[in-house]
């Protein structure tokens, strides 16, 4: 059978429809998965975002530890020097121990446990 040309124009409009049809959707199918892997990616991001947050807190809590903690132990390290000293200064005054001798500004002393050791030595003998 033979198709006039009316209708052979009218199945070209229709296979020419449902061409733009299949196209349309294959093109919405792409945007949609391109979408959701913007959306994966974004999420992605996010995250990272919020780890990297969560290690800076971190490392900032860790730092101000760290200082307080050093505050501390200078702190601590100028009350035992200062102790110390004042026990130097004590074992001076006990006669016939080994002396502290000054060089310059700063004394060079023996230990303190030598120092008063050398009071008992002495009295030993």
């Amino acid at each position: 059978m033979r198709m006039t040309l009316g209708e052979q124009l009218k199945q070209m409009n229709d296979k020419n429809t449902e061409l733009q049809n299949n196209m349309n959707t294959l093109v919405q199918q792409a945007n949609e998965r391109i979408q959701e892997e913007i959306n994966e990616r974004v999420r992605l991001v996010k995250a990272a975002e919020d780890n990297a947050a969560e290690e800076i807190a971190k490392a900032k809590k860790e730092v101000e530890t760290a200082k307080g903690n050093s505050k501390y132990y200078s702190d601590r390290n100028g009350e035992l020097t200062k102790q110390i000293e004042t026990l130097h200064e004590m074992i001076d005054l006990i006669p016939d121990v080994l002396p502290r001798f000054k060089d310059g500004d700063k004394y060079n002393e023996y230990p303190l446990a030598s120092r008063l050791m050398s009071y008992f030595v002495t009295r030993s003998k």
